[in-house]
């Protein structure tokens, strides 16, 4: 039975950041597992993260906004600079900070 005090506008926000956040873990683990980010999966990461960052800033929600623009930063950092990277432990590190996010 659905929750008749429940916000929708924090619901929508709820499924879609889980949503957005089981993608970008997705994309990453593949990526780990060929170790390379392929220009695709750099787009669609920061795209994911561009979407967060927005959302999370309409609903007020600081902390969550400024983490997703810091993961947005670092790959707009690799897609235009296409630096030497350790792919094994990038993932790791950008995994981690998705868990992060979802506990928020």
């Amino acid at each position: 039975m659905a929750n008749m005090n429940a916000d929708p506008l924090l619901e929508a926000f709820l499924y879609e950041s889980n949503s957005l956040l089981e993608k970008a873990e997705l994309i990453l683990v593949d990526c780990e597992a060929r170790r390379e980010f392929d220009d695709e999966a750099i787009n669609e990461i920061f795209r994911v993260m561009h979407t967060i960052k927005g959302s999370s800033a309409m609903m007020e929600y600081g902390m969550l906004s400024k983490t997703a623009h810091k993961v947005e930063d670092l790959f707009f950092f690799i897609r235009d600079k296409d630096p030497e990277l350790d792919f094994l432990r990038l993932s790791d590190i950008v995994l981690a900070v998705l868990d992060e996010m979802k506990a928020e």
